[in-house]
């Protein structure tokens, strides 16, 4: 039997310590909590003048409490919401490379640099008013693509969305001579191939008639063409 002075002593207090379990377990958790195991889609935008949000329709909470913990955590968890996530930009084109800039700045280079699938606007041409012998692209149309060269470390994944409006020199046959159309593309591989880590991209059409020429061109480089929300992967 136990004596009286024995009986009144505390019971020791257990403590689950989140760290001590194995690192694979940890990034289960992460991914169940942050990316639903394969990857959210986030959606980013910008009301003008004003900081980027972000918005993911339909998909579970995210459970951003767990980047609040500890810095061990924090450095963990990160790993997982910018790396196995995507991220598509939600502007016109013309304000997209502000947007990109926008989004990388708040949350910071080293955040930006583990970013490895990204949504965003093939480069708007010049449409009609490209004259003989002009570049098809002007320099501003394509600082989104240098954006990504420089702070996008470990992309491997890039979705280019093409839409009647943005890309005369893939949808409309005439707008164009075949020796234009094939500069301007390779123009556009020239930069990609300038991002390293990037091995996988889509051209995604959500208008118009893509033309054969072109067609064939992007398939020779290894891009995958896809008609709307057509899946992928």
């Amino acid at each position: 039997m136990l004596s009286r002075s024995e009986t009144s002593l505390p019971r020791p207090t257990t403590f689950f310590n989140f760290l001590n379990l194995p690192k694979e377990i940890r990034f289960n958790i992460y991914r169940e909590a942050l990316a639903n195991q394969t990857h959210r889609t986030f959606f980013l935008f910008q009301d003008s003048g004003s900081r980027v949000e972000c918005f993911a329709p339909g998909q579970p909470k995210l459970r951003l409490d767990l980047l609040y913990v500890n810095k061990k955590i924090h450095d963990e968890a990160v790993v997982v919401l910018y790396g196995s996530n995507r991220f598509n930009v939600v502007d016109t084109t013309e304000r997209q490379s502000s947007l990109l800039k926008a989004f990388f700045d708040r949350i910071g280079s080293a955040n930006a640099a583990m970013l490895t699938y990204l949504c965003i606007s093939f480069p708007a041409d010049k449409g009609t008013g490209c004259l003989p012998g002009e570049a098809l692209f002007r320099e501003e149309d394509l600082l989104s693509l240098k954006l990504l060269e420089e702070r996008c470390a470990k992309l491997t994944t890039l979705e280019l969305f093409v839409h009647s409006n943005n890309s005369s020199v893939l949808i409309d046959g005439k707008v164009h001579e075949p020796q234009y159309r094939r500069a301007g593309l390779m123009q556009i591989e020239g930069l990609l191939k300038r991002i390293f880590s990037l091995n996988k991209i889509a051209i995604r059409l959500y208008s118009g008639v893509l033309d054969h020429t072109a067609s064939e061109l992007m398939e020779s480089f290894g891009w995958v063409v896809l008609r709307g929300d057509e899946r992928w992967r």
